[in-house]
């Protein structure tokens, strides 16, 4: 009997993810509204170069049915730098006013934050804008890789959607805009758990279990958490981190997988091998852009396209300096 009933959840929670998880009609409204933004943007700053990525759950194929739409702005010429956001702002406005837009754009606003964001509606789905910010590309590529590691069936990716559908329609837990967790944070949360118990999880729904069991009475007020356990506040900024017995022992990411992944994504490393592949590459070619041209594949090379439909866009999950460097 328990084995019947253990199954009968499993099945049904089977169900629930798939009718959570992206659809194709969504997925092809979101792309429709991505190659929509980034025809504005090229024409919004024509002739300097620039190219625009997705990040975040879009491509990563975690989304929820009403999530947003995070857009990254990538150029070379650092005149643009201060001016990016009021200008996209002008160009929104002025699409906003045509009658032959094949979308209805609103509420487009300029948020001055530690990150500059210019955010805007755009078929009534949420979109974010920001300017070279390498960080949500590399974290992008660092879950799809953990992702691909976790297989069979897209587990992790399946583990997201389920947690993230429980803090947000039940706890009402997510939401950075509001002050509450961000979508990032919450990935590192659901990472953390397959890291300590990845030998006894079968399925999304041990996850959530596990989720809960660990994050419910964590002492939040004294503590963070990293991948291999809490960190105390006091211990800031030449913090230390507790690891658990459990984790020390066999985690499914050690510290030496760590550090190689932390080389791989780091965003200060990859702009500094980017400045230097574009200097390069205007010094042999007097031209070019550090995006690369048109043709460049919008890929990690060792991607490999699967045929699931949480598998993640490979033209979403473009690497700039990857682009570089192909190009060369």
């Amino acid at each position: 009997p328990k084995k019947r009933v253990r199954a009968g959840l499993e099945d049904r929670v089977e169900k629930l993810i798939r009718r959570i998880r992206p659809a194709t009609h969504s997925e092809r409204r979101r792309e429709s509204v991505s190659n929509f933004m980034e025809d504005i943007i090229i024409a919004c700053f024509a002739p300097v170069p620039v190219q625009a990525f997705m990040f975040g759950s879009v491509p990563l194929k975690t989304y929820l049915p009403d999530g947003d739409i995070d857009l990254c702005i990538f150029s070379p010429d650092t005149s643009i730098k201060d001016t990016w956001a009021t200008r996209l702002h002008a160009k929104l406005e002025e699409e906003q006013q045509s009658p032959h837009s094949p979308f209805k754009i609103g509420d487009v606003q300029v948020i001055n934050a530690e990150v500059k964001l210019l955010k805007c509606l755009v078929d009534n789905l949420v979109v974010d804008v920001s300017f070279n910010q390498l960080g949500g590309l590399c974290a992008l590529n660092f879950l799809e890789e953990i992702n691909r590691n976790l297989q069979p069936d897209h587990m992790l990716k399946k583990s997201i959607i389920l947690v993230k559908a429980w803090c947000y329609y039940e706890s009402r837990l997510l939401g950075a805009h509001h002050g509450l967790l961000s979508t990032y944070a919450l990935e590192v949360l659901v990472l953390f758990v397959f890291n300590l118990h990845h030998a006894i999880i079968s399925n999304p729904l041990e996850v959530l279990y596990l989720f809960l069991h660990e994050f419910g009475s964590f002492d939040w007020d004294n503590y963070c958490l990293s991948l291999h356990g809490a960190a105390p506040l006091s211990s800031f900024p030449n913090f230390h981190v507790e690891t658990p017995p459990a984790l020390a022992r066999c985690p499914l990411i050690d510290h030496a997988q760590m550090a190689a992944y932390l080389e791989k994504y780091n965003p200060q490393k990859i702009a500094t091998d980017l400045g230097a592949a574009t200097a390069g590459s205007r010094a042999s070619s007097g031209a070019g852009t550090p995006l690369g041209g048109a043709s460049t594949p919008k890929t990690f090379p060792e991607e490999a396209p699967t045929s699931s439909a949480l598998r993640t866009d490979a033209a979403s999950s473009a690497k700039p300096q990857q682009q570089q460097q192909q190009q060369q």
